[in-house]
């Protein structure tokens, strides 16, 4: 009998998110179908309790329960991983409407480009968009055409800001500097747009190290003393091709075995398209060159690319041509289809996105954080990804992935490769993935496989 390894890995780094009270939720007033056969468990309920609690929609235990048994509202689970009513249903298609708007103004050459510093949604408010402006009160016009952007304008809210989201990024940069330099004991950095600030954090208080940080911009960095731990972590039938979120597993010998989840498949172009060469990408801490995978029982390919650092962890297991995929799992027939990939500029934090894991199958939740910077064993990780869906061990090397405005009912747009689990000091998690362009450049790969 083998036994599982998860390949755990634990550091400390800081702590920049916590989450908030919420505001109204949107309640549901459609009769229930109490003759339902759908049965709950609780691990489904928590998952769904999480979800609405990240983007403050009905938490009550009784009508969620309620909708999650209902028929008619089980159409919502393939965009957002949860069930939604009919009223939640229609305000998350308009909040999701709002973030896809959001992206066109973030697109270079925009004559606010220069005084732009960031756009997020805050789901608290009712799905409010607020951007970053600076020098507000000098550029009220601007903010005028901006708005032109949006088809639900009294959902928009501009705020003052002294950086812009450049500035802020070349910041952190200085300061991610010294991180891989292990000087000053910083342990993570991050960018908080609401706040418009770097958010740096460290071990312990020191005010001689505060006050050296501090030094570099003080009115711009925010020093943070905190804890969290990061922890890097059922769709085992063999399958061909090797569509997106398959259990693949590789043996570490002494009877163990340890366990990741497949991305999506790519390619490096050869002189001819016949002598392309085929990858299966899953987490580069999965495994190491030359590893052999298997799924399904046979062997799939040896892992002959990775990345561990820097804007990824990332890994590609070669594969034979016809074993490559532009499918997402789904477990039936018609699976998803990958329709094309995000631009590394392209996400806002608020925005929905999903993961589909070997052990927690398809979970959704909100993008947190677009600039999370730490260094494990080590080595230095910058701009990776952190969002509020739900993962467990051997979620390692999940797709993650959003429905965008071109995508059909049966399309989805690559977001990224999924990393593991941040453990906050008051007991809440986040997940972590890297961002899908940074994972095109740091593999050389000229193309992803999709539709």
């Amino acid at each position: 009998m083998k036994k599982i390894l998860g390949g755990v890995i634990f550091f400390v780094v800081f702590i920049l998110f916590t989450l908030s009270g919420h505001a109204a939720s949107v309640v549901e007033d459609h009769p229930i179908d109490s003759s339902s056969d759908i049965i709950i468990n609780e691990d489904e309920l928590a998952r769904n309790l999480d979800y609405r609690k990240a983007f403050s929609l009905d938490q009550n235990e009784e009508n969620v329960l309620r909708i999650m048994k209902h028929k008619e509202y089980q159409n919502s689970i393939e965009i957002y991983g949860v069930a939604l009513s009919d009223k939640e249903l229609k305000e998350m298609n308009i909040r999701s409407n709002l973030l896809k708007e959001a992206v066109a103004i973030k697109k270079p050459g925009k004559e606010w480009s220069k005084i732009f510093a960031g756009v997020y949604m805050d789901h608290e408010h009712g799905g409010v968009i607020n951007i970053g402006i600076v020098d507000i009160e000098s550029n009220m016009e601007i903010t005028k055409k901006i708005s032109t952007y949006f088809t639900n304008g009294d959902r928009i809210r501009f705020f003052h800001a002294n950086l812009t989201e450049e500035e802020l990024e070349n910041l952190q940069d200085r300061l991610n500097e010294l991180m891989s330099r292990d000087n000053l004991n910083i342990n993570y950095t991050d960018i908080s747009i609401p706040n418009n600030k770097v958010i740096v954090g460290i071990d312990h208080y020191d005010e001689k190290v505060i006050d050296s940080i501090l030094s570099i911009d003080p009115q711009n960095i925010e020093v943070k003393v905190d804890s969290i731990k990061i922890e890097d972590n059922n769709r085992n039938a063999k399958t061909r091709p090797l569509v997106g979120g398959l259990a693949i597993d590789r043996d570490v010998g002494d009877g163990y075995v340890a366990i990741c989840t497949g991305a999506f498949s790519a390619k490096v172009w050869g002189p001819t398209s016949k002598q392309d060469v085929h990858f299966y990408i899953t987490a580069g801490h999965c495994g190491d060159i030359f590893s052999e995978w298997e799924q399904g029982g046979s062997t799939i390919g040896y892992m002959s690319k990775r990345n561990y650092g820097g804007n990824s962890d990332v890994g590609a297991i070669e594969i034979y041509s016809s074993d490559s995929s532009y499918k997402l799992y789904e477990g039936k027939s018609s699976d998803l289809e990958f329709s094309r990939y995000q631009y590394a500029s392209d996400d806002v934090i608020g925005d929905n996105v999903c993961m589909s894991g070997r052990k927690s199958g398809n979970v959704c939740g909100k993008i947190v954080s677009r600039n999370l910077s730490f260094t494990q064993n080590g080595v230095l990780f910058t701009n990776i990804r952190s969002a509020t869906f739900s993962g467990m061990p051997g979620d390692s090397g999940a797709p993650v992935f959003n429905q965008q405005s071109r995508d059909s009912a049966h399309e989805r747009t690559i977001y990224g490769v999924f990393k593991g689990d941040v453990s906050y000091s008051d007991g809440h998690k986040e997940r972590i993935y890297s961002q899908v362009e940074y994972i095109f450049s740091d593999l050389n790969i000229n193309e992803i496989i999709v539709n």
